[in-house]
């Protein structure tokens, strides 16, 4: 694809503000503002993508870089001036609840987290094998039979 993008990391903080927001002023559950973090940075890697990035990939590689740098430094700054860089938390009702296993302690929030992370997976997969966009960027199945 030609592009080294670096914001990742910062786009991770800003779905975790989106969801902090969303938890104190709205008082949304952190798993269910999963979908409106998600929204929120589709949105600005959309934007970014077809604004920005898709102008430098043409030059080259190393533009590719210096441009996601320079698009990082002015996310982390919107998000100090935004949100300040005092510490924050989200604690939802049954965050220190837990159950045990023998000597195990196990976290619901933790149990719930493994739980997305695999139907996310799953998900993933099942889009990747069954929907045209696997297709198109693989050769096609081999047959058995030599080509004519």
């Amino acid at each position: 694809m030609d592009v080294i993008n670096v914001t990742h990391g910062t786009l991770i903080v800003i779905g975790a503000y989106v969801t902090f927001f969303l938890f104190k002023t709205v008082g949304l559950d952190p798993f269910l503002s999963i979908p409106a973090s998600m929204a929120v940075l589709f949105c600005i890697g959309y934007v970014s993508q077809k604004y920005l990035l898709n102008f430098v990939v043409k030059i080259g590689i190393f533009m590719s870089l210096v441009l996601t740098f320079g698009l990082d430094l002015v996310f982390i700054n919107s998000v100090l001036l935004i949100f300040t860089g005092d510490y924050r938390s989200v604690t939802p009702f049954y965050s220190g609840t837990f159950f045990q296993v023998g000597q195990v302690t196990i976290p619901y929030v933790r149990l719930a987290t493994l739980v997305i992370c695999i139907l996310l997976t799953v998900l993933l997969q099942l889009f990747m094998t069954r929907t045209r966009t696997d297709r198109r960027s693989a050769p096609p199945p081999r047959t058995g039979r030599p080509p004519r």
